[in-house]
């Protein structure tokens, strides 16, 4: 049998709608700001529901956490204190005196960027696949709707209007390659370029891990995410889709690289085909414990 990843392990994300934002930033020069990260008993775009308490019973402290720009660890641009008060997460802090964080208080203020997103880790979670095998159907359905308890990572500032899409498939983090997917139906690249930087993005997140010390699920997970992005890449140079982080795409203009032949272009794409395959493949015997 195939081993499993544990119950809702990793950093997950949810985004405080723009109707209910609540985020205030000075307009002074002391570069400070409050808002609302979470809202408890409201139904999000995941169909989840956030329950009072959650964070204060996944460990939340008097500590200072990051706040991030668009979720990326490598962009802090300040930091907070977060408090449950009430129905809602109450986050107040200060944007680090960088040019990240004028950046970041200029687009609050401005309207461009109003929004928060909170980063967690569910910790109401049964710890084996064993052990959510033995709940009853009731159990699982509030475990899948209602978030009892989490441990809060960060808290990003993201740009307006980027909340999550209801019944999205996508469960991590909303990107400015949104932008381009909205358009996907009237120009089907767009969807793939969307794809290309989503992927983009999560590989360089998790290079930020040392595969050796990751669990094996995950590490073989990470290879596959890359080998998709290879395939991702590929399938845009056999279609011709501009891609800006190719190397040989003609710097400077926004123009694709030349195309190929089309006999060289379906080669290039049956490689792609058969390289995942066989990774996919090389996965199927794994035992499950």
């Amino acid at each position: 049998m195939n081993r499993r990843a544990v119950p809702g392990a990793g950093v997950q994300y949810r985004t405080v709608p723009l109707q209910q934002l609540n985020i205030r930033v000075a307009e002074g020069d002391e570069g400070t700001f409050e808002g609302v990260a979470c809202r408890y008993n409201t139904v999000d775009s995941y169909g989840t529901t956030f329950k009072p308490g959650v964070f204060r019973k996944g460990g939340l402290d008097a500590g200072t956490y990051a706040l991030l720009d668009m979720h990326d660890p490598s962009r802090p641009i300040g930091t907070f204190t977060a408090k449950e008060r009430g129905d809602h997460l109450a986050i107040s802090g200060r944007y680090d005196d960088t040019q990240a964080g004028r950046d970041a208080r200029a687009r609050a203020l401005s309207g461009s960027a109003p929004e928060l997103s909170v980063g967690f880790i569910r910790t109401d979670m049964p710890a084996t696949w064993e052990e959510y095998d033995q709940l009853t159907e009731k159990q699982r359905k509030d475990l899948e709707t209602n978030i009892r308890s989490a441990r809060l990572v960060e808290v990003s500032q993201i740009t307006a209007r980027m909340a999550a899409v209801p019944g999205s498939a996508l469960t991590g983090v909303r990107t400015a390659a949104h932008i381009r997917a909205a358009d996907a139906d009237e120009d089907p690249a767009a969807l793939i370029a969307s794809l290309d930087s989503i992927l983009d993005q999560a590989v360089m997140l998790a290079g930020e891990y040392p595969r050796e010390d990751l669990p094996e699920e995950v590490a073989q997970a990470l290879d596959l995410l890359v080998a998709a992005e290879s395939v991702v890449d590929q399938v845009m140079d056999v279609l011709g889709i501009y891609d800006p982080d190719d190397q040989d795409a003609t710097a400077g203009n926004g123009e694709a690289p030349p195309a190929e032949g089309a006999a060289s272009a379906a080669l290039e794409l049956e490689r792609a085909r058969a390289s995942a395959a066989l990774l996919l493949a090389g996965l199927t015997g794994v035992s499950r414990v």
